[in-house]
């Protein structure tokens, strides 16, 4: 089969999307001997290539009897169609930026399978028909090429670089006429409904004008004009020009803020003054907070920002910094310049009423609390108690009072350094059990910080037993905040060989297992009832011998001094363990309390394995308790 071909392409066909984006196209098909074929529906194939052979396909479209989209052939071989039909003919294919020459194509499929109807059922096998058609412009639609008569080259576009050289216009009433932007925030706004030129938005991104910069004030010209300005680098400031080239901040009688504060005055007239409307000034961030320093005074320093001597942030928070150390770097005194307060930093130390001898002493007063409980503590606070007539430390994790139980209707406080030897009639005392030397002795060895010690001995018997502590039970738990504290050296450890167990505290019993306590225990064999065997310090408290165990991290160490003390809360539910200042335990359940749970203090080693004596020294101790209700 042949063809004969009659079409019309533009050079271009980029335009509005209103025109239809299709192509008129009319052939005459034939056969080899130039006859025309018989009218009828054909199936047919069209293309577009960038080269006369090969090249790239930009375009295609089929023609197909099972799709309905056949072409029709009427009498004498004559057929029209639109391109772009069946598949969309894209304009930009006829751009003479994309491809400046292009060639038409026409591929029919066997002449048995040229009409047939099925689905797929055409066979084209015998290739497309050569060669392909150059296709050319009509004469009108060289125009198409210009608009009124203006290359591409001379139109704004948006994806492209444009420079103006004649004048451009914005008429219209709009708070966005114009906008100049990146990511979505505008650097440059023109409102011309408001008559505003806005550099930036209102929003987290700080966008800045930056003027033009010049060494020297501009000559006569466009620039010197009434309302000019620019930045001036020679003097560092910025410069307006109203009538003349001036400094753009000012203050008084023409002088820059700058000028004014550099020629001060010497005390005669103040730099700044307030206005007499005021009664003083504001500092403030006015619409945006300012997350630092609010007001700084800075120190000197040439060139830039000098050492903040004194700030105040946002938040209220006031800072004065002294850069080098000072005797005296912050001073509160009255008129008179008798000081007050005064803070030395060349010594670390605070003084009331400064470091010089006065005849008048400047006092120190304590915030007075009239109510019986204690406030929260922190390590180091003090305060006046009026309720108790005592002033109040916080220490080792507990109110107590600064200066002692003195007086014996508010509390009760046993101390002893153990100098001398201990009977069972005296308010302290050493007993002992069983047979073969088992005894409890002043020790005779004396350290320059260990005035007097008090040695335990189990003696050499199996069941050896030796005791020191308070004559009897008199402490009653839940009466208010009771402590004890006593220095203890294992001098030999507890072993499978010879074992034995130590409880340090308060209990009930010097002789047999006791039914109430709050005690520290080594017990390494585990003999007491519910300890565990072990090598570290144990603590119990036992309520009529409902028992509450906790093994601690620090292990008994042999021949090493170690101190121990135990804290009861005033209501006694619940107590803190400490060994060596630092709180290992705290127990709030069986803690005996009441008189009939009342309790002694003090020591004991008991032997249950083995027949070599085993020691243990006391260096001092001490009891108190604070009455929650005075007697």
């Amino acid at each position: 089969m042949a063809f004969l071909v009659n079409f019309a392409f533009p050079a271009s066909v980029h335009a509005l999307t209103t025109i239809p984006y299709k192509l008129n196209f009319q052939g005459r098909l034939t056969d080899a001997s130039g006859n025309p074929m018989a009218a009828g529906t054909y199936n047919m194939k069209f293309r577009i290539y960038d080269a006369s052979s090969g090249g790239t396909l930009k375009w295609s479209e089929q023609r197909a009897n099972s799709a309905s989209t056949g072409v029709t052939v009427t009498t004498g071989g004559l057929f029209s169609v639109q391109l772009g039909d069946v598949s969309s003919l894209p304009a930009n294919i006829f751009s003479t930026t994309d491809t400046a020459t292009l060639y038409f194509e026409i591929e029919l499929p066997t002449p048995a399978t040229a009409t047939c109807t099925g689905a797929s059922c055409e066979s084209y096998t015998e290739g497309p028909m050569t060669p392909r058609n150059k296709l050319a412009s009509s004469a009108y639609s060289f125009n198409s090429d210009l608009l009124d008569g203006l290359d591409s080259s001379a139109f704004a576009q948006v994806g492209s670089n444009t420079s103006f050289t004649g004048t451009l216009g914005v008429n219209l009433s709009s708070s966005t006429a114009f906008t100049v932007g990146a990511s979505g925030t505008n650097v440059l706004t023109a409102d011309t409904t408001n008559a505003l030129v806005k550099i930036g938005t209102a929003d987290s991104t700080s966008q800045v004008l930056v003027l033009d910069t010049n060494t020297a004030d501009p000559g006569a010209g466009a620039t010197s004009t009434n309302g000019a300005m620019y930045y001036n680098s020679t003097s560092g400031k910025f410069r307006c020009y109203q009538g003349a080239w001036t400094d753009c901040i000012t203050a008084a009688g023409g002088a820059t803020l700058q000028t004014a504060y550099t020629a001060s005055t010497g005390g005669t007239t103040p730099e700044i003054k307030a206005d007499a409307t005021r009664a003083g000034f504001d500092i403030q961030d006015a619409d945006t907070t300012i997350a630092g320093t609010l007001f700084a005074v800075r120190g000197s320093n040439a060139g830039g920002l000098g050492t903040a001597l004194f700030d105040v942030s946002s938040t209220g928070a006031a800072q004065f910094t002294v850069p080098s150390a000072s005797a005296t770097a912050f001073t509160l005194q009255t008129a008179a310049s008798t000081k007050l307060f005064v803070a030395d930093s060349t010594s670390a130390r605070i003084y009331i009423g400064g470091s010089a001898v006065t005849t008048n002493p400047i006092t120190l007063v304590l915030s007075n609390a009239s109510s019986a409980s204690d406030p929260t503590g922190v390590a180091g606070s003090m305060y006046y108690s009026t309720a108790k007539d005592a002033f109040r430390c916080y220490e080792a994790g507990i109110w107590r009072n600064c200066i002692g139980n003195t007086d014996s209707t508010s509390g009760y406080r046993y101390a002893n350094d153990l100098l001398g030897s201990f009977t069972t009639t005296g308010d302290v005392f050493a007993s002992s059990t069983g047979t073969g030397a088992a005894t409890a002795t002043s020790n005779a060895t004396i350290a320059t910080n260990r005035p007097g010690t008090f040695r335990s001995t189990t003696g050499t018997t199996t069941t050896g037993r030796a005791a020191f502590g308070s004559t009897t039970n008199a402490l009653a738990l839940g009466g208010g905040l009771t402590l004890y504290e006593t220095a203890v050296n294992v001098t030999t450890l507890s072993g499978a060989t010879n074992r034995y167990s130590m409880v340090v505290g308060f209990y009930d019993s010097t002789t047999a297992n006791q039914v109430d306590a709050v005690s520290f225990v080594y017990d390494e064999g585990g003999v007491s009832t519910g300890s565990t065997a072990s090598a570290n310090w144990q603590v119990v408290t036992s309520s009529n011998s409902t028992r509450t165990w906790t093994t601690t991290t620090t292990a008994v160490g042999a021949g090493t001094w170690v101190k121990l003390g135990i804290i009861v809360n005033a209501a006694g539910t619940s107590v803190g363990f400490y060994i060596n200042g630092t709180l290992v335990a705290t127990h709030t359940a069986n803690i005996p309390t009441g008189t009939a749970r009342a309790l002694g203090f003090g020591s004991q080693i008991l032997k249950s394995v083995g027949t070599t004596a085993r020691t243990v020294d006391i260096d001092y101790l001490q009891a108190e308790m604070e009455f929650t209700t005075p007697r």
